[in-house]
């Protein structure tokens, strides 16, 4: 009796080392996923902050899911705002992806962040998407690939689906003549290819 209640504690023991174990894993992933998130995040407010919009005034808003820049003239008039996202909220939409570009076993990511005002404010829309190499987790900036060079409009944006072979699937909304600014009427299935960490427009069909 006494070796069985004797083997009763050991396997009760384990059984709390093993949930004790799986609980500080979860927290180091979270924690490590959190600091790789703000670590892009901070990668690419930089990549603006001393490019496009070093003269402007900066404002930050910040979310689970998603930082906010807004880039504003001397007057606090916006001229640009920058949507980074920080994770996936939708299975169709995405705007994170993980893939190995280089064939070295490692995850490089691709970020695609969504653009408003054109720098001169107003309902302009673009995106940019960001290319990441991954080297042992110290994850640097490839590239940054603007919508209007890879559509099939000078004006427009891209939609971010999914990656296959080292190609990007997505949908372009492309501005017709007569378009507003807010409603681009043209769509197309496009399909980016990435060669030497940079993306080109690869092919495109047109949705009715």
């Amino acid at each position: 009796m006494k070796i069985y209640t004797l083997i009763l504690i050991c396997i009760l023991f384990i059984q709390c080392d093993d949930k004790k174990s799986s609980s500080v894993d979860k927290l180091k992933s979270e924690r490590n996923k959190l600091i790789i998130e703000n670590r892009f995040a901070e990668k690419i407010q930089k990549y603006y902050s001393n490019g496009e919009g070093s003269n402007l005034k900066l404002e930050i808003n910040k979310s689970d899911s998603i930082n906010e820049l807004i880039f504003k003239d001397n007057e606090n008039f916006p001229l640009m705002l920058i949507k980074i996202p920080k994770k996936n909220t939708s299975n169709s939409k995405k705007q994170i992806l993980f893939t190995d570009i280089n064939n070295d076993e490692l995850q490089d990511i691709i970020i695609n962040v969504h653009r408003e005002g054109g720098w001169g404010g107003g309902n302009v829309f673009d995106n940019e998407i960001f290319i990441f190499k991954n080297e042992k987790n110290n994850f640097i900036l490839k590239s940054a690939n603007n919508s209007r060079t890879l559509t099939d409009c000078k004006f427009g944006h891209f939609s971010l689906r999914n990656i296959e072979n080292n190609k990007l699937t997505g949908i372009s909304y492309c501005y017709a003549p007569d378009d507003g600014h807010c409603c681009p009427s043209l769509k197309y299935e496009t399909l980016l290819r990435i060669k030497n960490w940079k993306l080109e427009h690869f092919e495109s069909k047109e949705i009715n």
